[in-house]
């Protein structure tokens, strides 16, 4: 009774046939089309009437009233103290007399060599005119910034505060406006022991400035440190490792698609440049930690971008065996090679300008390069300008990456246009998962279309092949399809002349592919094409150990599966065939476009030499009463005919015709006459 109850449920909540077939139609597609679009433009809406606002805003989020970098003195300390301590008398006398500010020219030189362990005291005196403009503009809150370094600031000699380098909170006070009425001024110490490796122990509020600001700006501010220190690294990084993750995936379900490894991983470079940011952890790890990881993530960056574009544009394979490690290396070397904090920072400002920039842009030029080529020599067929379209999309997308990288590297933007400029990559490495997408789902539906061999699916499309290639066709067809058409007529099954004729090869020609195809695959081959009673199969040196026993074997066998096919369909005469093999080194997978669609097929100069080879076996004498095949001389150079179960093979003579075309060609025939059980070739063990 239980389970029929659930078994009802099921049913009942499974949908029905009919259902189904509903899912792929003209209305189910559209209205998913439709409500995409409007919570996408919804979600965009909301955006720019709420978000971008609050972004340019960050263009004013400054202290109304700023101390300028001349009224902050410098005082340097001539013994070391542990990172724990703190000044219990509060600053020293001698910090105002200091002649030293923060507008020296030493001063950054000065501040970076400060030896490890070391305080430092910066202050400043705030006159009463000062503090009589803040209260008019109600400008309470007094900005420092960020301190990197463990700190404490003092208020008129009075400890307020304190913190160290792993805090992502602005640094801040806030006065009374009743103390800013009283005509005294205000004195501001501020010390700090510098975070190891950091040249920048004082680095504030940036270029934004430290002093005054009011509530609504200091607000701002804090947002604008959150977002930058915790907000825009965290939520890209989590982006763009969910965009690895897919990429992988799909590479996982197809490994021919090598772009999609390279994009997995150059995402990856991304999110963990973006996590490199993240306030947490960059200032957990420390800055000499975080400046190395630096330099190796931009080096890392620049090579799998331009790899990824490379692998899209299929590239040739030696640029990434012979490209990537160094590269790599090159990164690992001045990324922990480097101990000087400065020059850290430095080279990854060059590296950004001088090698991630023009790798994207040489990534995109080779895409382009493709397209342009493409498109000069194909026929335009639809499939073909698909192909030229995502290519040339993909390079244009990585010349703007490149563009906006040299943008970026120069400051040359205002803080509200530069925060957009970071979040610009993300939506172009989106539009670039879009174009690789779109040739993935070309990729597939012309899978799922046409009969593919596995050199179109294995990611060796245009890439020259090197395998043995046996090509062979029956002798004597169509007299052997008008006995089995007369056997059928002869029976009453048909009585059109043209459909009995039909009939009969169609029968024959099938028949004897589906004995050959099935010996072939036993053998370790794979057959490329079939047209008619012609076929073109191949043996290749990765599933085979030795392709040229397995093909020698093969031909060995056609007498018996000759004999046993003539008996089922009842023949009278013999099926003999004539064939060749050769060696081919320049066979190409391709998919040849057919009006808006492509199908799988071979190219090569191979082709029409074992073309050829094979035709030349009608100018020996014997006609057509027997099975003949030519094996190309070139075969026999002691590299692939070394193994002694080819000795008999290579008994054989050399023989010399002239095909054709006049050339004389020279090979070895071989007759194979008696049955020989079949038996595999040794195959490789995968």
């Amino acid at each position: 009774m239980a389970m029929r109850l659930w078994r009802n449920v099921s049913d009942f909540l499974y949908r029905t046939q009919r259902e189904s077939e509903k899912l792929g139609n003209l209305p189910s597609v559209l209205s998913k089309v439709l409500l995409f679009v409007f919570i996408a433009l919804f979600m965009g809406i909301a955006a720019v009437k709420v978000v971008f606002p609050k972004i340019v805003a960050w263009d004013l989020a400054k202290p109304s009233i700023v101390i300028k970098p001349l009224q902050w003195k410098l005082l340097l300390p001539q013994f070391p103290v542990s990172v724990g301590s703190r000044a219990l008398s509060g600053p020293p006398h001698e910090l105002w007399a200091s002649s030293l500010t923060r507008a020296d020219p030493r001063y950054r030189d000065i501040v970076a060599k400060v030896p490890r362990g070391m305080p430092i005291w910066i202050g400043t005196v705030i006159d009463p005119i000062t503090l009589k403009q803040a209260l008019s503009l109600r400008a309470n809150h007094f900005i420092i910034g960020r301190i990197n370094g463990v700190y404490q600031i003092y208020i008129d000699g009075d400890l307020v505060t304190e913190g160290d380098y792993e805090s992502i909170d602005t640094a801040k006070l806030a006065f009374s406006f009743s103390r800013l009425k009283a005509e005294q001024p205000i004195e501001i110490a501020i010390r700090i022991v510098p975070e190891p490796g950091n040249p920048f122990p004082d680095f504030f509020n940036g270029t934004g400035g430290e002093g005054f600001a009011t509530e609504a700006n200091a607000r701002l501010i804090a947002l604008n440190d959150w977002t930058w220190a915790i907000s825009k690294p965290g939520s890209l990084s989590l982006v763009y490792f969910c965009l690895s993750c897919v990429f992988f995936t799909l590479w996982l379900c197809s490994v021919g698609k090598q772009e999609f490894s390279y994009m997995a991983i150059w995402c990856l470079i991304l999110s963990a440049i973006q996590l490199r940011y993240f306030g947490i952890l960059s200032r957990s790890i420390g800055a000499e930690l975080s400046y190395s990881f630096d330099l190796v993530l931009r080096v890392a960056e620049g090579t799998f971008g331009a790899f990824a574009a490379l692998s899209f544009a299929r590239a040739r394979r030696s640029w990434f065996t012979y490209g990537i490690p160094p590269l790599l290396l090159f990164g690992a070397l001045i990324g922990f090679g480097v101990t000087d904090p400065e020059r850290k920072l430095f080279l990854s400002q060059q590296v950004g300008i001088f090698f991630v920039s023009p790798a994207y842009a040489l990534g995109g030029m080779v895409c382009l390069v493709q397209s342009f080529a493409l498109a000069r020599a194909s026929s335009a067929s639809g499939a073909m300008k698909g192909r030229i379209v995502k290519l040339f999309s993909y390079g244009l997308m990585m010349l703007i990456l490149s563009g906006i990288y040299q943008v970026g590297a120069w400051n040359i933007l205002s803080p509200a246009v530069a925060t957009f400029h970071r979040i610009a990559p993300l939506f172009l490495v989106q539009l670039l998962t879009a174009i690789m997408l779109l040739e993935y789902h070309k990729h597939e539906k012309a899978i799922r279309e046409s009969p593919a061999t596995r050199y179109h699916l294995n990611g060796t499309i245009d890439r020259p092949l090197e395998v043995i290639l046996f090509q062979f066709d029956m002798k004597s067809s169509q007299g052997l399809a008008a006995q089995l058409a007369a056997g059928a007529a002869e029976a009453g099954r048909m009585s059109n002349r043209k459909a009995v004729k039909k009939s009969g090869y169609s029968l024959l020609s099938y028949s004897w592919y589906l004995e050959v195809e099935r010996l072939a695959t036993s053998m370790g081959g794979e057959v490329l094409s079939d047209e008619g009673d012609l076929l073109l199969i191949s043996f290749d040196f990765e599933k085979n150990k030795d392709p040229l026993k397995a093909v020698y074997l093969m031909t060995q066998q056609f007498p018996g599966i000759h004999r046993e096919l003539e008996k089922r369909l009842g023949l009278r005469s013999r099926i003999e065939i004539r064939g060749s093999v050769i060696l081919a080194t320049d066979l190409k997978a391709v998919w040849k476009p057919t009006g808006s669609k492509v199908r799988p097929g071979f190219e090569g100069d191979c082709l029409v030499e074992s073309k050829r080879l094979m035709d030349t076996e009608k100018s020996i004498p014997g006609g057509d009463e027997r099975t003949r095949i030519l094996f190309a001389d070139a075969l026999f150079d002691g590299k692939l005919d070394d193994s002694e179960d080819l000795l008999e093979l290579r008994s054989h003579p050399t023989v010399n015709a002239t095909d054709e075309k006049g050339t004389v060609r020279l090979f070895k025939v071989v007759e194979p006459r008696n049955f020989i059980p079949r038996v595999q070739s040794e195959r490789k063990i995968a």
